[in-house]
């Protein structure tokens, strides 16, 4: 009678062993699935820039920026697509939300009007950018999802 118990232990915990093994294989491969599919592409990201809440484009709002140190911090709506280009064509507008971009070391600032693109410092970017005047704001990533540049147009 007590090796018939010992059998039903040894038998449940063998089982419980399997069980617990095949569910960490699946959160290994869930995870593992994740980080290599968030690194693999580069993007550029299309919004305007205004605090008004009615103030709405097809492209997306940014009703807040922000940086500090190495880090952009935007809350609003963006438009995400493969190359500039296709922004108007193909771009996905993704949902308001805070979102937080790294910087690359070799980050540029930009001004772009019709006279072409002028680089400026990151102090008189952001000066500019925090005046909500409905500037188009654009932001290239690269693929490990990095900001290079940054640029501003009228």
């Amino acid at each position: 009678m007590n090796s018939l118990r010992t059998d039903k232990i040894r038998s449940f915990v063998t089982k419980a062993i399997i069980v617990l093994g095949i569910l960490l294989m699946a959160f290994m491969v869930q995870g593992s699935r994740k980080s290599v599919h968030a690194a693999s592409k580069k993007y550029v990201y299309y919004s305007s820039l205004s605090r008004q809440e009615n103030y709405s484009t097809y492209w997306g709002r940014t009703s807040k920026i922000s940086l500090k140190g190495k880090k952009l911090k935007i809350t609003g709506t963006l438009t995400r697509a493969k190359s500039e280009q296709m922004i108007s064509r193909a771009g996905r507008l993704l949902p308001k939300k805070k979102r937080t971009f790294k910087l690359a070391k070799s980050c540029k600032f930009y001004f772009r009007s019709e006279d072409g693109l002028s680089r400026v410092s990151k102090s008189n970017f952001m000066k500019y950018a925090k005046r909500y005047l409905g500037l188009g704001f654009v932001i290239f990533t690269n693929k490990s999802g990095k900001v290079t540049r940054l640029y501003l147009s009228s």
